[in-house]
């Protein structure tokens, strides 16, 4: 009897605080370790640990505080750290980095037997919000909670550990009754310091059996304009006024940060590295963040991303357009993305940026695609 009734009590707790979904743990709190060895011999000569907590500065940039760090030098004449690393003030002191959301590196700076030498931190890791995830699903609770890798130089060799020691957990929802299915975004670009619209792109992501059909079509561009769409900062395909360009995810859950290049006749940067949108997908849902999925009630996304590499500013706008099951939402959606496009359409015209005098940039720096471990 007193069994049953604990078990009922059980069923009533779950129900009353309404505890029916996925939880999803993202890391927030890295330690670092990295061991130093000189190739000559082969000798550890340097030993450095750190921790790195991750939290949420605003809507688009994280918070990494640097704390405990701890050096060992084999001689501290030869090897030491002689500058401040990180973006902090002092060499070896408790310091904030803000750091914009989406693939950053971090470097450790270190004077080794009169050699300089810079370790590269995080590569191709992404921050988000206050948590950090990674390729090959590192860092992921499911997973052993360390990774390791290597840097240095020619003479000077660095076995560098990652290893997460706390996770924040977000509920995801089991069972929507009616989910999003298909999302579209409308990216409106201007030119540095104005308001005169220099590009749009519409973006949609599609969901069919076999995965999520990526598509972004170029609703303006300047005269003999193209763009290229980097998710994650890789390089990807390139488009222009009369081609699209398309990328395939298959099911199941990630996270992908979206980026655009926009060229001005082939020379000129407009938009480069520029933030555009976030696909997140957690337990199968489309997510406007790291803990709510899109809903009926809650079906759109408006915002001012930070201004880009070269300055030009951007507004961006993404809704749900396809419900499980339709939906009056969906149809405003539509209508707002709409009336938004022939807004900046009636812009562009009536500035025609094409005539207006560009400044001759550096040229676009193209990443690598990382290589895939076997």
């Amino acid at each position: 009897m007193a069994l049953k009734l604990c078990f009922l009590l059980l069923v009533f707790v779950l129900t009353d605080y309404g505890i029916n979904g996925e939880e999803v743990g993202l890391c927030s709190k890295i330690g670092v370790t990295i061991n130093i060895n000189s190739v000559g011999d082969n000798n550890l000569v340097y030993i450095y640990m750190a921790d790195m907590s991750l939290s949420s500065f605003d809507n688009f940039n994280t918070n990494i505080s640097i704390t405990d760090q701890i050096v060992w030098s084999s001689n501290s004449s030869l090897y030491y750290q002689n500058v401040s690393s990180y973006g902090c003030s002092s060499v070896d002191g408790d310091c904030n980095v803000v750091l914009y959301d989406g693939i950053f590196w971090m470097y450790y700076s270190l004077m080794m037997d009169g050699e300089p030498v810079v370790i590269e931190l995080f590569p191709w890791d992404r921050i988000d919000q206050g948590t950090i995830y990674s390729l090959y699903d590192a860092f992921d609770p499911k997973q052993p909670p360390c990774k390791a890798d290597v840097g240095g130089n020619g003479n000077f060799t660095a076995s560098i550990t990652y290893c997460c020691k706390k996770y924040t957990y977000f509920t995801i929802p089991d069972n929507d009754p009616n989910p999003c299915l298909d999302l579209t975004g409308i990216s409106t670009i201007y030119y540095v310091g104005s308001d005169v619209v220099g590009g749009m792109i519409q973006t949609k992501y599609v969901t069919t059996l076999q995965g999520i059909n990526f598509t972004a079509t170029a609703y303006l561009l300047p005269e003999n304009g193209t763009f290229d769409i980097a998710p994650d900062y890789v390089g990807g395909p390139s488009g222009d006024l009369t081609n699209p360009v398309s990328i395939f995810y298959g099911n199941g859950d990630y996270q992908v940060d979206m980026y655009l290049d926009v060229l001005y006749a082939n020379t000129y940067p407009l938009a480069y590295g520029q933030w555009i949108n976030k696909l997140i997908r957690r337990n199968g849902l489309f997510m406007k963040n790291q803990s709510h999925p899109f809903t009926p009630d809650d079906s759109c996304l408006s915002f001012i991303p930070p201004t880009n590499y070269y300055g030009s500013g951007s507004q961006i706008s993404l809704c749900c357009t396809r419900f499980q099951q339709p939906t009056k939402s969906s149809l405003m959606a539509e209508q707002k993305l709409e009336k938004i496009v022939e807004n900046a359409k009636a812009k562009f015209n009536k500035n025609n940026p094409v005539s207006m005098p560009q400044k001759k940039l550096s040229p676009l720096k193209k990443y690598k695609q990382p290589k895939q471990k076997n």
